[in-house]
């Protein structure tokens, strides 16, 4: 009877597992191509690719400044609830760069106005966050000694580790 208590839950967990991997795979692929994050239970990540955020933060910031290759883990929140020092991910208008993570500096009644935390940074006014640009705020960084860095479909990575957590699972 144990036995067969476990062989139930590990299917049961291999199935949730592939169905999480499905999930990923698909609306991850419709997130990139209109330019949006995939949203997981009100969550997403994604890798830092520039150094924009490599610097000193603000005093009293809650993220503090990360480098290139970093994950960043973000919670897709109100954009009303938004304040000084939050970082964001929004669209950009900007070519070639279809999302940005910056620091919001400045704060007006309908936009944002965002910077980088490097030195070089200056303030992007030419790409304002608004209401239909901002996608979401950045809850937390992890840098991984740059390991992400490497990786330039970070998703993908994401997707074969639990594919391989899925047949280590049938074993």
């Amino acid at each position: 009877m144990t036995k067969l208590i476990v062989k139930r839950s590990i299917q049961t967990i291999t199935l949730l597992i592939f169905l999480l991997t499905m999930y990923v795979l698909i609306f991850g692929t419709i997130a990139i191509r209109n330019n949006k994050l995939l949203n997981i239970f009100g969550y997403s990540y994604g890798l830092v690719p520039s150094d924009s955020m490599d610097g000193v933060a603000p005093e009293g910031s809650e993220i503090q400044s990360f480098k290139k290759g970093s994950i960043i883990i973000v919670k897709f929140s109100d954009f009303d609830d938004l304040k000084i020092n939050d970082v964001v991910v929004f669209q950009s208008e900007e070519e070639g760069i279809p999302l940005k993570v910056h620091r919001i500096v400045e704060e007006h009644s309908n936009y944002y106005v965002t910077k980088g935390d490097h030195e070089s940074s200056i303030l992007d006014t030419n790409d304002l966050v608004t209401r239909e640009k901002y996608q979401a705020k950045v809850i937390n960084v992890f840098y991984l000694f740059g390991i992400a860095s490497s990786f330039t479909n970070f998703r993908g990575i994401i997707l074969l580790v639990i594919i391989v957590i899925l047949f280590a699972s049938m074993l």
